[in-house]
């Protein structure tokens, strides 16, 4: 059996696992969504798009 402290990390590590899973299909979706928005030359839309996606990160990964 596992010990308790090797559990803890691996609880951690599927937390992480998830959350990079998530993080993943998230980002996908926006993809998808701005390569809509230009393709159908809606670039305000795409750019407010963007703009929301980009409010929602941490200050230090705002810039581009």
């Amino acid at each position: 059996a596992l010990s308790s402290a090797a559990s803890d990390v691996y609880k951690r590590q599927e937390q992480e696992y998830r959350s990079v899973r998530k993080w993943n299909h998230d980002m996908e979706n926006h993809l998808f969504s701005l390569n809509y928005l230009i393709r159908a030359k809606k670039y305000h839309e795409a750019d407010a798009y963007l703009k929301t996606i980009l409010s929602e990160l941490p200050p230090e990964k705002r810039t581009l």
